[in-house]
């Protein structure tokens, strides 16, 4: 039995309808689901990362802190603050009575690294501008005493002790003020004989509260609480009663 084949003639070709190319409505769609995975793995990104950096600098305050205890013990005093122009030595160099109440962290006096170009140590939201910089405010009660070398010695910690006019700490909520010498009756106040009260403008810097407005009028009453819509600040201080402790210990006092 013959098998019989069609045979074409070699010219004939045969083309597949669909066009081998994407159209311009699939092109869109693609692009659409890859912008809502890119968002979907921005948005969790993005919070990971200003958690760390609230964590990061809150490490560092707290490494400051130590650094505070560790000077006092050392040289019977706390160190003043630095100023714009000190390049992140204290101000005036050997303590007395500082030159500001509230400035930056005296990071070229404690030895505290990294610092930036100008000797600021600075939070973790850097960006080049003053800031970032880490505030930091010492109490100038009974004439200086915490800053004066032996000053607390000579003022007896029983005097320096009961003094109303030291740092002030208040829970967040002010409806009102900000206050300048206490923390008033409208919040709750969580230290009211601080030594020293560190702090981080956190990553919005403007003063969109009153608590906010608290912690850069340069007086000696702060504000600190969990961050919220218009608060975001980082705040910590020193215990008067641990410093005493460390003071002691290293034969400073009393």
């Amino acid at each position: 039995m013959q098998i019989l084949s069609r045979r074409f003639p070699a010219n004939v070709h045969f083309h597949n309808k669909r066009n081998d190319g994407f159209s311009l409505i699939e092109i869109a769609v693609v692009i659409v689901i890859i912008s809502v995975l890119l968002a979907m793995v921005a948005v969790p990104l993005a919070s990971q990362v200003e958690r760390r950096r609230v964590e990061d600098t809150q490490k560092l305050l707290e490494s400051v802190k130590d650094a505070l205890y560790g000077y006092a013990a050392a040289n019977g005093r706390l160190p003043c603050p630095a100023t714009a122009t000190s390049a992140g030595q204290e101000a005036p160099l050997g303590g007395g009575t500082c030159t500001t109440l509230v400035g930056f962290l005296p990071a070229v006096t404690l030895g505290i690294t990294p610092v930036d170009s100008a000797g600021f140590a600075t939070d973790a939201w850097v960006d080049g501008t003053a800031a970032r910089r880490v505030g930091y405010a010492v109490s100038n009660s009974n004439s200086s005493a915490l800053t004066t070398t032996d000053g607390v010695r000579a003022a007896t910690m029983a005097s320096v002790g009961a003094s109303t006019t030291h740092l002030y700490v208040c829970a967040t909520g002010l409806a009102s003020g900000p206050p300048t010498t206490n923390c008033g009756v409208t919040v709750a106040t969580l230290a009211d004989k601080a030594p020293v009260v560190l702090f981080s403008l956190g990553r919005d810097t403007g003063t969109n509260s009153i608590d906010e407005t608290n912690n850069q009028n340069g007086d000696r009453v702060f504000s600190s609480g969990t961050p919220n819509a218009t608060f975001d600040d980082i705040v910590t201080w020193m215990s008067m009663n641990a410093l005493f402790d460390r003071m002691i210990k290293a034969g400073k006092l009393p």
